[in-house]
């Protein structure tokens, strides 16, 4: 029995999470920076903060938020 996906690439090959999803997550993310973890009706929530963060620096990301 294979192991449970434990990335985001993971759960997307597996077919439970998409794209499209995961654009969502992060644009709700990007909305309401403090929103807590996004769930997905799998059941999955990626540390959208940790995936962002890994990618872009938060002070890049609050020079993009209108005060």
């Amino acid at each position: 029995m294979a192991a449970d996906p434990r990335t985001v690439a993971d759960l997307r090959k597996a077919g439970i999470l998409s794209s499209q999803s995961m654009v969502a997550a992060i644009d709700a993310y990007m909305y309401n920076l403090t929103a807590g973890p996004y769930r997905y009706a799998s059941g999955n929530s990626p540390d959208v903060p940790a995936i962002v963060a890994s990618a872009i620096s938060p002070k890049e990301i609050a020079s993009w938020l209108r005060p």
